[in-house]
């Protein structure tokens, strides 16, 4: 499925719970909100904590791991409006970052 697509389609949950790095940047990119759960290499809690998702990604294997899951999962569903602005927020804040850095650069090299 191309990304786009699955993006798309991320788009029709109301939250996704998910230890796939790619799943859950798209579906922040269809402002879907993303309980992220971490695998062994930190890269789930390094790029959610980059993009500003304010739910700190669960370790499977913590005590009470499921619990902390269910708790981030509940507070997207108490108030989906303000969890879809804060993931579309944080999309917005990624792409305004890349556009600053690639502005610099041509800059830089006297390009614009």
């Amino acid at each position: 499925m191309p990304a786009k697509a699955y993006a798309g389609f991320l788009g029709t949950f109301d939250a996704v719970v998910s230890s796939r790095l790619h799943t859950g940047v798209l579906a922040l990119t269809a402002s879907t909100p993303v309980v992220p759960i971490e695998g062994l290499q930190f890269k789930i809690t390094a790029a959610m904590t980059a993009a500003g998702v304010p739910l700190a990604a669960v370790r499977p294997g913590d005590p009470g791991w499921v619990d902390n899951v269910l708790r981030s999962l509940d507070s997207i569903l108490a108030d989906p409006a303000a969890a879809r602005a804060w993931a579309g927020a944080a999309v917005r804040r990624q792409r305004e970052s890349i556009d600053e850095f690639v502005d610099g650069v041509i800059h830089r090299l006297r390009l614009g």
